[in-house]
């Protein structure tokens, strides 16, 4: 039993109460400092939350991993001498999609994490280069056929739905609006990388971005009004946050060079990898201002590809 008491004003704020077994503890702690956040602000906290990235720790390969935001319950979820890249939950934390060339090709792979049992995509559409998961446990995917890459609705056994992008697209990283109506996609249609958004039900992307040379790897924000993406700077990245409507972009890190940018699900944090301690590492920002809060890797390989879940207790 958790109580959260305001002293000065001598009132008890609110108490939760818990019941498990020891091992739960970790969970129980968590799940209080989400309610601590929701009874201060009336907005629940980011803790009881996981992040899946790709780390070299366990040697020079590329592997996936997940751990809980305090970095505890460190989780090895790809064993193989190869790359391994690109992970993604699904909406409820119990699914992870990933890249993958263990088979010498790029394929996609989808991991029930509780069962470990673990299914591969291949509809046939070319080469894969990335792909996210739906809120309902659908795929868009990414496959390069030709020289051009197009992205394309699936289900989770890998059997096509509908083809979404008929001109080129790039990498697709975490492109998905959490309430599954919307995407964001990389194209160079207008001549260089930009970024666009479109609807999973069809019609034309509008294109959001105009600065920059090269813009990638777009990530919604959970209420599905705003973008974070890098953008190439200087011989490096630099992350910004654009609204929906491609007003107002916004840069957020100004040393280092900085990628793969993934919001909590509260949408008061960005977690993104960066190289500004020398190694890559996976760092934690403030979604407003883009102030580093911390590192949350020890940065024991190079790390890299953060996504973030959705709260593993719902």
């Amino acid at each position: 039993e958790a109580l959260l008491f305001d002293v000065p004003q001598q009132r008890r704020i609110m108490g939760k109460k818990f019941t498990g077994n020891p091992h739960d503890v970790g969970e129980m702690a968590r799940r209080f400092a989400d309610s601590i956040l929701q009874a201060a602000t009336g907005k629940r906290g980011p803790f009881d939350t996981k992040l899946a990235f790709v780390s070299t720790r366990g040697g020079r390969f590329k592997e996936v991993y997940t751990s809980w935001l305090d970095g505890g319950g460190l989780f090895r979820v790809t064993d193989n001498p190869t790359i391994n890249l690109f992970p993604d939950f699904s909406h409820d934390g119990s699914h992870l999609l990933y890249l993958s060339y263990k088979s010498y090709n790029p394929e996609l792979y989808v991991v029930d994490l509780e069962r470990q049992i673990e299914t591969r995509i291949n509809p046939g559409l070319g080469q894969a280069v990335g792909g996210a998961l739906t809120p309902d446990g659908q795929i868009v995917a990414a496959y390069e056929r030709g020289g051009r890459t197009n992205l394309y609705l699936l289900t989770q056994a890998g059997g096509m739905v509908r083809e979404l992008t008929h001109n080129s697209a790039l990498m697709v990283r975490r492109p998905l609006c959490p309430a599954g109506v919307q995407f964001a996609l990389p194209s160079d249609r207008s001549g260089t990388p930009q970024i666009y958004a479109a609807s999973l039900v069809g019609g034309d992307a509008h294109r959001l971005t105009y600065k920059g040379s090269y813009n990638s790897a777009p990530s919604f924000s959970p209420d599905c009004k705003q973008i974070a993406y890098e953008s190439r700077e200087g011989g490096g990245f630099q992350i910004y946050v654009i609204n929906l409507d491609g007003s107002v972009a916004q840069r957020l890190t100004q040393s280092g060079s900085n990628e793969s940018p993934t919001w909590s699900p509260d949408g008061r944090y960005i977690a993104f990898s960066s190289n500004r301690g020398g190694g890559s590492r996976i760092y934690l920002m403030r979604a407003r201002d883009g102030y580093v809060i911390a590192p949350l890797t020890e940065g024991q390989g190079n790390e890299s590809n953060p996504a973030w879940s959705w709260w593993m207790g719902g």
